[in-house]
């Protein structure tokens, strides 16, 4: 008995010994924790778990079910491919596939080795929803245009939006936009890119429309079950060529020069035009290249002739051609005006003086330098000090007016004056001024009318301005009006004071450049005028002799008594005033002059035999 209580006495320290060193492991039911949704698409889910074997192999399945009550019949299951083993915490997650889109399932996760099984969680499920799937894009078609159109040939093109593999589509044009009666059908065109497709359509009636669209048959589209069918667009296909047509003629312009407005239609084949014109109807002997045009719309066609005599009668035609053939306006006619001279003007030839050798500049600092052309001593450099001349006639008020001035800046400040005269302040004044940022001002002190044009280039350029009696301001460079604007509120003092190279005082706001041929107007230079006056520095001449004809007159100031010497007998004699208007008709060569008033007139005289030639007088 003794010996029994003994051995019990030292067996149990023994066997607690044994556990806990030298005995093997005895193996428990497995522990699953840490169980979440990872991913989710509307067809699959992972779902991770954390597992420990407790040294026994464990499965580890995941039960997942449309019903929340029901893990009997139509339950799935879905086992990790592999046992767990060992005696550690183990972290895996595994992937449940075939899932129906936009559905909510229920899952729980079940581990199972020899020593038993568990659920998680034990009574009750996880749940998720799958997330809907998007429809399939649809084939979409756009912007359906039409081009490169000819009498017999057009491409159309559209923009496709949504294409997928193997998607396919139709073009379909007809004559009648219901698509009934001679419809044509291009069959599949596939194309398994989006973006603008092209096709070209051959075969087409002349000036006939077409509508056109595009279509998918149904399941042709992406997938799309139903018909796609795009808007309706159309085109019309070009007339037959033919000969070009000439309609709206007229005439207008100056006294040596004149512009020839028109309308021309190519119709359908490339055209040129010329402007012929002489001094007869029979003789059409001089001509200027006229507008070029396409297409089968009328557009706008100018010519410009320059270089004609004043008061004289001009016949013109226009001529236009293409490949099919040529066609003639009927003749027409216009007759250039009287000269009107500048009531200043300087050219600067050595000379500070106007033309008339009075009225100087004074001198100041500027010299004389060479002029555009190269002549020497031929234009004015002002060195950033202004100079000023009295002027008598200056226009002011809201008299029309223009001033015309050649330039070249050699360096620009913050403010620059070209020219000005009347007074500063208000709306008083009227000159030009630029800036060192490109911008240049026609102004009337307070307001202006402002163009972009480069401040220093370093070359010569021409400037005009006017002012008309609507009260519209024109700036003019190089030929090309740069802008029109109505300026109510403008207003020159009466003053003959004209400054030029700066503004007021001969400090104030100076130019430092080179000026040359200063021309100041009382009416407003057509475009005609500005583009001869840019072209070939003049109007017209001061006295105007054609075909030959001699004529002197004197006195020249004259006062009561205007004689005309010539050979030939006189047919007529006409004298205009600087505003263009007749003022006076005659046949002999003796003329009372004595109730004109004093200024500058142009006298016409024509001979026996035609000839005419135009003279300048001053009436005193």
């Amino acid at each position: 008995m003794k010996t029994i209580t003994l051995l019990l006495k030292f067996r149990l320290p023994l066997l607690l010994f044994c556990f806990a060193i030298f005995c093997p492991n005895k193996s428990s039911g497995q522990n699953i924790t840490n169980v979440q949704q990872l991913s989710l698409t509307s067809t699959q889910v992972t779902i991770g778990f954390d597992v420990n074997p407790n040294n026994a192999s464990t499965t580890v399945r995941i039960q997942y079910s449309l019903q929340n009550n029901n893990f009997g019949a139509g339950v799935q299951t879905a086992t990790f491919p592999t046992n767990f083993t060992g005696n550690s915490v183990i972290s895996q997650s595994l992937l449940i596939t075939g899932l129906f889109p936009d559905r909510v399932y229920y899952y729980r996760v079940w581990g199972q080795n020899a020593n038993g099984s568990s659920y998680v969680p034990a009574s009750s499920y996880f749940n998720f929803i799958t997330p809907a799937v998007a429809p399939p894009a649809v084939l979409t078609f756009s912007n359906l245009t039409s081009s490169a159109i000819t009498v017999t040939t057009a491409t159309v093109s559209v923009d496709l939006a949504n294409v997928c593999s193997g998607s396919n589509y139709n073009m379909q044009y007809s004559t009648s936009n219901d698509f009934l009666a001679g419809t044509v059908d291009t069959g599949h065109l596939t194309n398994n890119t989006s973006g603008t497709k092209n096709h070209n359509i051959t075969g087409l009636i002349a000036n006939t429309q077409y509508f056109f669209r595009f279509y998918s048959s149904p399941n042709q589209g992406c997938g799309n079950a139903a018909q796609i069918i795009s808007t309706i667009a159309s085109f019309t296909t070009l007339s037959v060529p033919a000969s070009p047509a000439i309609t709206a003629v007229s005439a207008s312009g100056g006294s040596s020069s004149a512009l020839i407005s028109y309308t021309l239609n190519a119709n359908n084949a490339v055209t040129t035009s010329i402007v012929k014109y002489g001094l007869t109807s029979g003789n059409l002997s001089s001509q200027v290249a006229g507008s070029s045009t396409t297409g089968s719309t009328a557009s706008a066609g100018t010519a410009i002739i320059t270089g004609l005599l004043p008061t004289t009668q001009y016949f013109y035609q226009i001529e236009a051609v293409n490949s099919i053939g040529s066609v003639q306006s009927a003749v027409g006619n216009f007759t250039t005006l009287a000269v009107i001279p500048a009531i200043a003007e300087y050219n600067f030839n050595n000379t500070r003086n106007n033309i008339n050798g009075t009225q100087p500049f004074a001198t100041g600092t500027t010299t004389f330098v060479a002029d555009r052309n190269g002549n020497a001593s031929s234009a004015l450099r002002i060195p950033s000090s202004g100079i000023s001349s009295s002027i008598v006639g200056l226009p002011n008020g809201t008299a029309a007016r223009s001033v015309s001035i050649w330039y070249k800046v050699s360096t620009a400040a913050l403010d620059n004056g070209l020219f000005v005269y009347g007074e500063s302040g208000g709306n008083s004044a009227y000159g030009v001024s630029f800036n060192n940022v490109n911008t240049w001002f026609n102004f009337a002190w307070s307001t202006n009318t402002p163009i972009t044009n480069p401040s220093n280039d370093g070359q010569w350029h021409h400037l005009v301005t006017s002012f008309d009696s609507s009260r519209i301001s024109r700036v003019y460079v190089d030929g090309v009006l740069k802008t029109t604007l109505l300026q109510n509120s403008w207003f020159t003092a009466n003053s003959t004071n004209f400054w030029l190279g700066s503004l007021f005082t001969a400090s104030a706001s100076p130019f430092d450049g080179t000026v040359d041929d200063l021309k100041i107007y009382n009416y407003a230079l057509s475009q005609a005028d500005v583009s001869s006056l840019f072209t070939n520095n003049t109007l017209s001449s001061a006295d105007f002799n054609q075909n030959n004809l001699q004529v002197s007159l004197y006195p020249n100031p004259a006062t009561d008594v205007l004689n005309i010497e010539m050979t030939n007998e006189i047919n007529s004699i006409e004298i205009y005033n600087i505003q263009g208007q007749k003022v006076r008709t005659a046949n002999q060569k003796q003329i009372n002059i004595s109730d004109l008033a004093a200024g500058i007139y142009m006298v016409r005289i024509q001979d026996t035999e035609n000839n005419t030639a135009t003279k300048k007088i001053v009436i005193q």
